[in-house]
């Protein structure tokens, strides 16, 4: 009996060292496939990171460049233009000289020309425009008028021609 008693007293033994020697192994394996997924999962964030950083970089250019060139448009938009008038027949009036009358929206002006045929205007806000041109031609009163676009920072040259018989 003390044979099979020891027999199995050995047998115990060898059952618990091979189940430790396969418990350490096993979790030898699992401690490395997890520390692996830790180091997996880590080095992804990582990476999503740095996109998520390169996109908001982007993004921020892009937003940047939009409001710089909405401001750009807004002071083009209100720079000044000029009208550069041309009365055709203006030579036939009498005492070669008419008048202008501009309309807009900050109100009329009047001006005369005398010995020309072109009448200007410098720093006209951007905006449409009635010009109207009076003269005397052999004592009787010639009119016509003519509406004008004036475009930020460009110079409009309207003509017109007096119905003068």
């Amino acid at each position: 009996m003390d044979a099979v008693r020891t027999d199995r007293h050995l047998h115990d033994q060898v059952a618990a060292r091979i189940q430790d020697g396969l418990g350490c192994a096993i979790g030898g394996t699992i401690q490395g496939l997890v520390a692996q997924e830790t180091k997996d999962w880590a080095t992804e964030f990582q990476s999503n990171m740095a996109q998520m950083e390169k996109d908001l970089k982007v993004q921020l250019d892009t937003l940047k460049a939009q409001v710089e060139k909405e401001a750009k448009d807004k002071v083009a938009a209100t720079k000044p233009g000029a009208i550069e008038l041309t009365v055709t027949n203006a030579a036939q009036t009498d005492s070669f000289s008419f008048d202008v009358v501009l309309e807009g929206q900050s109100g009329k002006s009047l001006d005369s020309v005398s010995n020309a045929t072109v009448w200007t205007r410098i720093n006209v806000a951007p905006g449409q425009y009635r010009i109207s041109v009076n003269a005397k031609s052999k004592g009787n009163i010639a009119s016509t008028s003519t509406i004008v676009d004036v475009k930020p920072g460009e110079t409009a040259k309207p003509s017109v021609t007096l119905p003068i018989k």
